[in-house]
């Protein structure tokens, strides 16, 4: 692979009169950030004018030469300052995080990039398939971004491996266990963020950003318009997965119970713990014994220990979104109406996620149940 040729900005610069006995010369360009510089000269005559456009254009061609990235690591940080200003906090953590798996790169020449090394690098990331296939999308993004700014004349990562990924298969409820999974919630200091997921399929994040502001016990609703999710090491809080995820749900009466009991629970809790010099916050729905807002990977702990102590087996905090959704279909609900209730982007999300469901074999075990 030669040298990539550096790109040359748009606009050629001009040399025009300036008053009655000046010159001026222009030259604008857009750097390899996007960003647009100009230079301006005004000079005694022409001649001394064309000079300056013809300097603007050395200058301008060095500053190029100088941006232009000879590495991968040069490469990635010019991708992240274009990037990072555009994406939300936790989508900055996971971009700054990829980029630090690749630490052992950051001094290859962009010209000696091959697939096959990018594939032994990700591979030496030594971790899940899940965060190998991050840090792979993170280098087919800057190399895809880097020939469309003319850095690179080739992506090397667009012939990389595809990372095999098993998927979890989400196990299905009896009745019996969802009778067992009801009765350990009433015990459970956790059980009304259970039932909530359960029985509304709230993702984890929507379910931890609520506040008691978004339940409306006259209307019997909440809102959902905010969402708490993992940044690596940082809890972020931001708007909800896509704007068709913003919604406001009925709440059932048998939920709408729990609710008010558990927040009569909680108003005692922060009594208790400020009679301990803890300052709990309360307006959150969900809280941790020291009444601080949920972490999302300490929510889905608690979930894995309640179900295990409660004999429901090895269950992950996702299988209540995929049960609430199971016993909709089961009830024949259309799937316009649980897309809704789930906040998915579209119905074919929600018929590509659940339509393999054999309703039928569903409807005798789950007839009923919430009620």
């Amino acid at each position: 692979m030669g040298q990539p040729k550096t790109r040359r900005a748009r606009g050629m610069g001009s040399v025009k009169l300036y008053g009655p006995d000046n010159y001026r010369a222009v030259l604008r360009w857009t750097d390899e950030l996007g960003r647009t510089r100009t230079r301006t000269r005004i000079t005694n005559t022409k001649g001394e004018a064309e000079q300056a456009l013809a300097d603007f254009r050395a200058e301008r061609d060095r500053n190029l030469e100088q941006q232009r990235p000879s590495t991968l690591g040069a490469l990635l940080d010019l991708w992240l300052d274009v990037k990072l200003p555009d994406v939300s906090q936790a989508t900055q953590g996971q971009y700054r995080w990829a980029v630090e798996k690749l630490t052992d790169l950051r001094n290859a020449r962009l010209d000696t990039l091959r697939p096959s090394t990018l594939d032994s690098a990700i591979a030496d990331v030594g971790m899940s398939p899940r965060s190998r296939q991050i840090v792979r999308r993170v280098l087919q993004s800057a190399c895809a971004w880097g020939v469309s700014q003319g850095l690179m004349t080739s992506d090397p990562a667009s012939g990389t491996k595809a990372i095999k990924q098993s998927r979890r298969e989400l196990k299905a409820w009896s009745a019996a266990e969802i009778g067992i999974f009801r009765q350990a919630c009433e015990g459970e200091r956790l059980g009304p963020l259970f039932l909530i997921l359960a029985t509304l399929g709230l993702r984890r994040g929507e379910a931890l950003a609520l506040r008691w502001s978004d339940f409306d016990r006259e209307a019997r609703t909440l809102t959902i318009s905010k969402s708490r999710s993992k940044a690596w090491d940082t809890v972020v809080e931001g708007p909800t997965k896509t704007a068709r995820s913003a919604r406001v749900i009925p709440v059932p009466n048998h939920l709408v119970d729990v609710l008010e009991a558990h927040r009569a629970r909680q108003r005692e809790e922060v009594e208790r713990l400020l009679s301990l010099g803890i300052r709990a916050d309360a307006d959150y729905l969900f809280t941790s014994e020291y009444g601080r807002p949920l972490d999302p990977d300490n929510a889905s702990k608690a979930f894995k220990k309640f179900a295990t102590q409660a004999g429901l087996g090895d269950r992950h905090v996702h299988e209540l979104r995929h049960l609430s959704a199971s016993l909709l279909l089961a009830r024949g609900v259309p799937m316009p109406i649980i897309s809704r209730i789930l906040g998915h982007s579209s119905t074919a999300v929600t018929d590509t996620v659940y339509s393999h469901l054999s309703v039928e074999d569903l409807r005798p075990a789950l007839d009923r149940v919430w009620q």
